[in-house]
């Protein structure tokens, strides 16, 4: 994403979260019991680590594919104050679908995807 955060220089500050374990990115770091943590809910303690450490007022997130995940996990946490969240090309599971392999997914099937979500990670 890089490239296209060049592009949003004259009108915003864009910061590109690279999330552990991708990109160029080290691994997680061995957590209780020896695990580190990767998923939506420890991709979005890491972005809103960035968001208290380097954007100060409401920064709007932006997100593609998984980062369209993580977007959406942080802004319906609400730990971090955000302007709010722009998900692009969320992944839906197919499994969420009445019509199995539909792409892409309806709107209510988007939205029952959401609500499950944020009822697995505790969010409001």
């Amino acid at each position: 994403m890089d490239f296209a955060a060049r592009e949003l220089t004259d009108l915003v500050r864009p910061l590109v979260v690279d999330v552990r374990g991708r990109g160029l990115s080290d691994g997680a770091a061995p957590g209780p019991g020896g695990g580190g943590g990767y998923g939506p809910a420890a991709y979005a303690e890491d972005t809103e680590a960035v968001i208290a450490a380097l954007a100060p007022g409401r920064p709007v997130l932006f997100g593609h594919s998984t980062g369209a995940r993580i977007a959406a996990v942080v802004a319906a946490r609400g730990k971090a104050a955000t302007g709010g969240s722009v998900p692009a090309d969320p992944p839906i599971r197919r499994s969420a679908a009445p019509a199995a392999g539909r792409t892409p997914p309806s709107l209510d099937t988007f939205f029952r995807t959401a609500d499950a979500g944020r009822a697995r990670y505790g969010c409001r």
